[in-house]
């Protein structure tokens, strides 16, 4: 569907001259002209898929450089006349469209991967590259025949090359002789008239030299003479131009012949170049306007995000001025949206805005909204924006209105845009709010989409009462008495006519009188849109700071889980590392120990030898014990007093370690991933290992078993950073005193603390799962924790 007259009032018009204007030559500029609306969302998706490729190539990569380029047609209809054959011009303009076909071919194979919809463009054409191998060789970058194009011409060339050098030494010779005789002035040359080499002798000596006059100056004071020596010459000179002529002839005939031949390739390459010259365009146009490839819908609907009008964002940035984005929804529900506000408050670009963007979109175009925009697909547009009064066929302009409407109840259905500027205006208010409010409930049952302008309450107020309409609003600032041309969908806008007309200098007692002529149901409904704005506005404002605040806590909470990332990261570094070096000590313990039983039994148990093997095995233990080591306090008990669980050390040793079993005279006790069968007498009990020793980390808060260790903690009324430090050292006391099950209470509230004590779990290794407690117990509002 095309039609000129809706493209002028949306103001596509201008849009398409855009486009066009950034196309490099005719084969473009015609695929400009036909813009046209698609129907079809297979079609629609492929031609956007190809821009959006276009658009990142020429953002983003080396795209070919598009150099103007001729009208092609003429030479195609040319190739079609049998006997006929193309000049040098047209050879080198032939030339070029290879040159231009092959700068593309050669991008999109470099980023076929990046580029699948376009590059098949290329593999479909039949592409002689024969015949530009031919051209090349032929045609040289000065649009003439190389000497090389034949053998033949080279030979002719060379001829009249050695021919003019032997002319020109004769003529050189003729002309320095008739200067010292005084018969030419001494500034004189030789020169070409009709093709021969002649020489300028004053009139009156015109016969003093054996000859032929050729020409006079324009004076009669010179004369134009051939020497009798180069007359011979010459006519050999022009006898090989003859020759040269004819060569070239016939060279451009047997070109002809082999582009006749691939005429089919040729006729491809030129629309290939014209088809990506165009799209190219398209992609300078989503840059001139800022704008985005919106996704989509296979059904009607507009869902908008940050629109701007394109034209009117071109314009505004020429100027530093800012253009106020609007965000809109149409769907199945809410279908027809009524727009009210105050005159000259922006109803009337937010109309064109919508119905710009989404013939754009449909005709293939980048739009100004962002990329998360969506755009269905319509198949008729119904548009009366403006005054289309007519002299010469009697329609007025409330006549005009009548016949748009009509076509619109006639034609327009389900997949039907309608965009109605100042609805039901142009006669008596009380007969055009009546028909206005007639069409709205039509166009409503017929299930039409639409955006539709209006000052009348009664439309405003069927929009909140019938299903399937929906009001907007302009806003406006009443303490600056300007509009802010920000859109608010889901509430009816004020005209603000007496706060404009006071404004203006309108008398009080004409304002007074006007608000009794409008009787007190129309000034009540009135202040009722002025209170529902002002709340509105208001409620806006608290939105947008709710948003802020929203924004940095997840910033906040963003920075929290990289911090405790890097945590996690350098324990695990340092703990890798302790571990290393923990090994290397006892390997070389180990070496250490075979050494001493090797020389033991090598010195045959000599009592001085094994005395001395031993002493140097002590002094390599004390050598080995951490000197940052603290000393533990070490209790003297019974045999009887050990118990499973607790902390103990082996006497005279620094290792210690945790019953895990007991017998009346042995315990198993773990050190570490090492398990030992130890006599209770050779065992002391030990504090437990300080926070250095299980992180390898220095300086910090020692970790002792506690005793009736509470396996609860209540977080409620920290700040989320108190309620996360006192979460670590409660689940780092739980692991030392080996505690497999745990209580956090931190309440419902806003969720914060809850989202942020998961996070910390998550992140633990100890923790082997978590879950919230049952409803009657706490519910979201107490984590269990299992270790």
């Amino acid at each position: 569907m095309q039609n000129r007259r809706i493209e002028e009032k949306l103001g596509f018009d201008l849009i398409r001259e855009k486009v066009k204007s950034h196309c490099r030559g005719v084969l473009g500029g015609k695929r400009a002209e036909d813009l046209r609306l698609e129907t079809d969302p297979n079609t629609l998706s492929k031609k956007l898929s190809e821009l959006s490729e276009m658009m990142v190539l020429v953002e983003k990569m080396e795209a070919p450089t598009q150099p103007e380029y001729e009208d092609p047609d003429q030479l195609l209809k040319k190739l079609r006349i049998q006997d006929s054959y193309l000049v040098e011009e047209e050879l080198f303009q032939l030339k070029g469209f290879f040159q231009i076909f092959d700068a593309w071919k050669t991008c999109l194979k470099e980023h076929e991967e990046e580029l699948p919809n376009l590059e098949p463009h290329i593999l479909a054409v039949d592409y002689p590259s024969y015949l530009q191998y031919r051209l090349e060789e032929t045609i040289d970058e000065h649009g003439l025949i190389r000497s090389t194009a034949s053998d033949e011409l080279f030979r002719i060339r060379k001829k009249i090359s050695r021919l003019k050098e032997k002319i020109r030494a004769a003529i050189s010779g003729a002309l320095t002789d008739a200067k010292k005789k005084g018969f030419a002035h001494g500034e004189s040359e030789w020169s070409l008239r009709n093709g021969r080499f002649v020489i300028p002798l004053q009139v009156a000596f015109k016969r003093s030299i054996s000859g032929f006059i050729m020409d006079y100056s324009g004076s009669g004071q010179t004369a134009f003479v051939e020497p009798r020596e180069t007359f011979t010459m010459n006519n050999d000179l022009i006898d090989l131009m003859q020759e040269e002529k004819e060569e070239i002839i016939r060279i451009l005939k047997d070109m002809t012949s082999e582009c006749r031949k691939a005429e089919d390739g040729i006729l491809g390459i030129c629309e290939l170049i014209g088809y990506f010259d165009f799209l190219r365009a398209k992609a300078f146009l989503g840059q001139d306007i800022e704008g985005a490839i919106a996704k989509t819908y296979t059904e009607p609907g507009i869902d908008i995000q940050e629109g701007r009008h394109p034209l009117l964002f071109i314009a505004h940035r020429e100027e530093g001025k800012p253009v106020v984005p609007l965000d809109l929804s149409l769907n199945s529900e809410k279908r027809i949206l009524i727009i009210s506000g105050p005159n000259a408050g922006g109803k009337s670009v937010a109309l064109k805005t919508v119905g710009l963007l989404q013939y754009m979109h449909q005709c293939g175009l980048p739009v100004s909204t962002n990329e998360e925009s969506h755009f269905g697909i319509f198949d008729d547009f119904f548009v009366d924006i403006g005054d289309d009064q007519s002299i010469e066929n009697d329609l007025s302009t409330f006549s005009s209105h009548m016949v748009t409407m009509t076509q619109a109840l006639r034609s327009a259905g389900k997949r039907s845009l309608l965009l109605f500027d100042e609805f039901g205006t142009g006669t008596d208010p009380m007969i055009g709010g009546a028909i206005g409010e007639a069409l709205l409930l039509a166009f409503n049952e017929k299930k039409c989409f639409g955006v539709l302008n209006t000052h009348y309450p009664n439309l405003k107020k069927i929009a909140d009462a019938e299903e399937g309409i929906v009001n907007a609003a302009m806003l406006f600032d009443r303490e600056k008495m300007k509009p802010t041309f920000e859109f608010t969908p889901g509430q009816a806008g004020s005209s603000f006519a007496l706060e404009i007309a006071k404004r203006s200098g309108l008398p009080d007692q004409i304002l007074k009188r006007a608000r009794e002529i409008a009787g007190q149901d129309f000034m009540a409904f009135d202040q009722l849109l002025l209170e529902t704005q002002e709340k509105s506005a208001e409620l806006s404002g608290l939105i947008a700071e709710a948003i802020k605040d929203k924004q940095e806590i997840k910033r906040l909470k963003k920075e929290l889980d990289s911090r405790n990332k890097e945590i996690k990261t350098e324990r695990k570094i340092l703990l890798n590392k302790a571990k290393a070096e923990a090994q290397e000590i006892l390997k070389a313990a180990n070496r250490k120990i075979e050494e001493t039983i090797r020389k033991i039994k090598e010195s045959q148990a000599e009592p001085s030898e094994t005395k001395e093997a031993r002493k140097k095995l002590e002094n390599f233990q004390r050598s080995t014990k951490p000197t940052s080591e603290p000393q533990r306090d070490v209790k003297e008990v019974k045999k009887e007093s050990f118990e499973p669980g607790q902390w103990v050390k082996l006497k005279n040793s620094e290792n210690v370690g945790t019953i895990t079993d007991l017998d009346s005279r042995e315990a198993t006790v773990e050190v570490g991933n090492l398990k030992m069968r130890v006599k209770l007498n050779q065992l002391e009990l030990a504090e437990g290992p300080t926070i250095d020793s299980l992180t390898g980390s220095s300086g910090k808060r020692r970790l002792k078993i506690e005793e009736g260790f509470d396996s609860e903690i209540d977080l409620r009324g920290q700040r989320v950073g108190e309620a996360t430090e006192l979460l670590y050292r409660f689940l780092d006391q739980a692991e030392v005193n080996k505690v497999e099950r745990l209580r956090i209470i931190h309440g419902r509230g806003e969720g914060h603390l809850r989202r942020a004590v998961a996070d910390i779990l998550d992140q633990n290794g100890a923790v082997r799962k978590h879950y919230h407690e049952t409803e009657q117990y706490g519910g979201d509002g107490v984590t269990i924790v299992e270790l």
